[in-house]
């Protein structure tokens, strides 16, 4: 496998460097380059959520004659950055005399700015791109029309906005294909391209669509993956946090996961939840009112290591959290009792097994 580098690396992209090398057999990860001043460099990926080392350095600049890595894999919608001086055209154009792969992952080729077709163009055979509006052959009969999901939906969303929800995604696929039910995914970033999933990021990032028109689309997204792939079961990211976090921070209303849960008409729930509100009072709470409005309880709960900074996030109307010790949210885990209403797991540390156990018991 040729030895690759993504960039840019964001906290968001830790959960798919985590599983780069045993959920996709193309590329091998050996690196993550990000921009000066995000204070990650030097250091492993796993410092930015606080997790365990998984062993692949961030970086803050290339070095092109390397022979340890051959491949560049960049995530297009995410290198915009107002305040980096870094010249990603001349990077990419020194990658490419140095004989170097570049791999760009986008929303679409529309979206793509022309100097960088032109060095396709120029460097044939170095360049490759992977859209997200074409990962899945579209059928005529589905658009601009509504239809029903013919197979189930686990949705998988989170308290407040974290990466965790991704991380829960990969884990359940993993599993769910080691046990040989065949899944399909869909994520909210483009990374995902290259472990054979789908993205909807260039529905939400296109601003020709009316957000009617975009439900519609994540609607034809999903009947079009079930009429090529033919999936027993589909998981789906939710794209922001799912709930209102209360009346002074409403953390976004949840607007593009409620769009995404009209779409699609979810049948299940995995919610990451930070590991101190883990309350048995709170969780019914919370699965009565998802019950109440969108007609699905909260199915399994994974624990994150958030930890919610209450006075910041008043302060800012915003949610802000910090990232507790992994032992710190087992030592929290140990105290739930066993009789607890849904399972509860922290899948990083303890494995997805509970939650997907729970959820072939409730499936079939």
């Amino acid at each position: 496998m040729p030895n690759a580098v993504l960039f840019p690396f964001l906290r968001s992209s830790l959960p798919f460097v985590r599983h780069f090398n045993g959920v996709q057999s193309i590329y091998r990860i050996t690196g993550a380059l990000t921009w000066s001043g995000m204070g990650l460099v030097g250091k492993d990926v796993a410092f930015a959520s606080n997790y365990p080392a998984v062993g692949v350095p961030v970086l803050a600049q290339l070095n092109y004659s390397d022979m340890n890595w051959d491949s560049l894999l960049i995530d297009y919608q995410s290198i915009a950055n107002e305040f980096s001086v870094m010249d990603t055209l001349d990077m990419f154009s020194q990658c490419l005399i140095a004989g170097k792969e570049l791999v760009f992952l986008c929303d679409s080729m529309e979206c793509l700015d022309k100097q960088i077709i032109a060095l396709s163009q120029e460097f044939l055979g170095q360049v490759r791109f992977r859209a997200a509006n074409a990962s899945v052959r579209k059928s005529t009969q589905y658009i601009g029309k509504y239809s029903p999901i013919s197979v189930p939906i686990v949705l998988i969303g989170g308290l407040v906005n974290t990466d965790d929800v991704t991380e829960v995604l990969l884990s359940l696929k993993n599993r769910f294909t080691s046990e040989n039910y065949h899944v399909s995914c869909i994520t909210s970033s483009n990374i995902g391209l290259l472990f054979g999933m789908h993205s909807f990021s260039h529905i939400f990032n296109n601003r020709a669509l009316s957000e009617e028109e975009k439900i519609l689309e994540l609607n034809q997204l999903v009947t079009n993956i079930i009429q090529m792939e033919r999936p027993e079961l589909i998981l789906i990211e939710a794209p922001d946090a799912i709930f209102k976090f209360n009346p002074v921070v409403p953390n976004g209303f949840g607007i593009r996961s409620h769009m995404v849960i009209q779409a699609v008409e979810p049948d299940h729930f995995v919610c990451c939840v930070p590991s101190e509100l883990i309350e048995s009072e709170f969780i019914n709470g919370l699965s009565q009112g998802l019950y109440n409005k969108y007609g699905f309880p909260i199915s399994a709960v994974h624990a994150t290591n958030d930890i919610v900074d209450m006075m910041t996030t008043l302060e800012d109307e915003a949610v802000t959290s910090v990232h507790i010790s992994m032992d710190a949210v087992s030592k929290m885990l140990d105290k739930i009792p066993s009789d607890f209403p849904v399972p509860v797991s922290n899948v990083i540390t303890h494995g997805v097994g509970n939650i997907f156990q729970h959820l072939c018991d409730v499936l079939i």
